[in-house]
C-alpha cells in the first residue's frame, strides 16, 4: 500500500512540476525578445505531441511510450536551452543556480524534486 502511495506522490509532483514548468515556457515563449529557434522548436515538440505518427508506434507494449518519455522532455530541455536567462527570469523561472533575488520577490522554483 506505501509504495503505490509513494508511486502516486510521485507522478502528482511530476504533474505539478510540468504544469508550473509549462506555464513559464507558454510565458518565455510569448515573451517578445524570444528567439525565432525557440519558437520553432517548440512547435515542433508540440507537433510531435500531436503528431499520431511516432518513432516507435504505441501499440508495442512500454516501448510505444518510451519514445515518448524520452523525446518530449529532451525537446522541452533543448527549447528551454534556447531562451535567453533574462527572458526565463521574466517569464517566472528560476536561474539554472537555483533562487536570486529578484524585484518581484522571490522567483518559484519550477525544478523536480525527488
Amino acid at each position: 500500500m506505501l509504495f503505490k502511495f509513494l508511486k502516486i506522490r510521485k507522478f502528482l509532483t511530476g504533474w505539478a512540476w510540468l504544469r508550473a514548468e509549462g506555464g513559464v515556457l507558454w510565458r518565455a515563449l510569448w515573451h517578445r525578445q524570444t528567439p525565432l529557434s525557440a519558437r520553432l522548436a517548440a512547435l515542433g515538440v508540440i507537433a510531435y505531441v500531436l503528431s499520431p505518427i511516432d518513432i516507435i508506434p504505441d501499440f508495442i507494449p512500454l516501448l510505444g511510450w518510451l519514445d515518448d518519455l524520452v523525446i518530449i522532455p529532451l525537446g522541452l530541455s533543448l527549447v528551454r536551452g534556447l531562451i535567453p536567462p533574462h527572458v526565463w527570469l521574466a517569464s517566472g523561472g528560476t536561474p539554472p543556480g537555483g533562487h536570486s533575488r529578484h524585484p518581484k520577490g522571490p522567483l518559484k522554483d519550477v525544478t523536480p524534486k525527488s
